[in-house]
């Protein structure tokens, strides 16, 4: 299977269930995004997910706009983020205790974050208002957590997902799953009935290797889930690492503080060091251009 097979998102609906879906799978792009730091297997794997979910998600933001999910614990992980920007430019990274994820289980990926919260947030420019949801974090996977916002917070029939595998090629393959009920007409109490039911019964019976599988496309897993009921596939969107840092975004950012901070800031050589926590990238920049109007 070549690599143009993952680092995409492929939607599709199937109209005979009332449903619509989105897969993201993903190689090139964890390969870069992970490449940039140096986390343990555990961090890896969830961040992985969660890049995949965040593809998955996003895949509604149509012209502009940035779709981020965020996680923050008080466990081993404290934070982890992995952030879109439209047309399909993903980055990523994590921060956490390193000796204390080094005693978690592999199998255990959420219980790197203990008690923590779920975040939410989609932003589609100046013009339009910025949406955040916060939801408690609950679930045994990060696809079960997602489900629970969906039901609770969104009030909406979804089925999530997910999954990562490092290969023989020590490079991760992610790939999501979120499958949603159209919405009801306005007026329309009825309940989800058994078209939903069979659509997240079948949906729900992807198994993790089918989603980070090398030999299996998009549109063969597709197929092999909602075959039987003519699913109809749309154009697939490519994915690819992109960090959106700059010296000017730094700047930007460093200007939030007081003159004297500043200067305190400023090590040896009279700069101040900032580095990107998504790709790595360092900046040195003299305090007084920050201050410069």
């Amino acid at each position: 299977m070549s690599a143009a097979q993952f680092d995409g998102v492929l939607p599709f609906d199937v109209p005979a269930l009332g449903v619509f879906g989105r897969l993201a799978r993903m190689r090139g792009v964890t390969a870069e995004a992970l490449g940039h730091h140096r986390y343990p297997q555990p961090v890896e794997r969830l961040l992985a997910e969660l890049l995949a979910l965040a593809a998955a998600l996003s895949s509604r933001l149509k012209v502009v706009g940035t779709f981020t999910l965020q996680i923050r614990g008080d466990g081993p992980v404290r934070l982890m983020v992995a952030d879109y920007a439209v047309p399909g430019r993903l980055r990523g990274y994590a921060r956490f205790d390193a000796a204390a994820v080094a005693r978690l289980a592999d199998d255990l990926p959420m219980a790197q974050f203990g008690r923590g919260t779920l975040v939410y947030t989609l932003d589609q420019g100046p013009e339009t208002e910025r949406y955040q949801g916060v939801v408690p974090l609950e679930g045994k996977t990060l696809a079960e957590c997602l489900d629970i916002y969906f039901r609770r917070s969104q009030q909406m029939d979804a089925m999530v997902r997910a999954a990562a595998r490092r290969g023989e090629d020590g490079v991760w393959r992610a790939g999501a799953l979120i499958v949603e009920r159209e919405p009801r007409a306005p007026g329309d109490a009825s309940e989800a009935g058994e078209p939903w039911r069979e659509a997240r019964a079948l949906g729900g019976s992807v198994a993790a290797e089918e989603l980070t599988a090398d030999g299996l496309t998009s549109t063969e897993l597709v197929w092999r889930l909602y075959g039987t009921h003519a699913p109809r596939l749309h154009e697939t969107r490519a994915l690819e690492f992109g960090c959106r840092c700059s010296e000017g975004r730094i700047r930007d950012a460093l200007r939030g503080f007081p003159a004297e901070d500043l200067r305190a800031m400023a090590e040896a050589d009279g700069r101040i060091g900032a580095t990107c926590e998504f790709c790595g990238q360092g900046y040195r920049l003299d305090p007084a251009a920050v201050l410069a109007p």
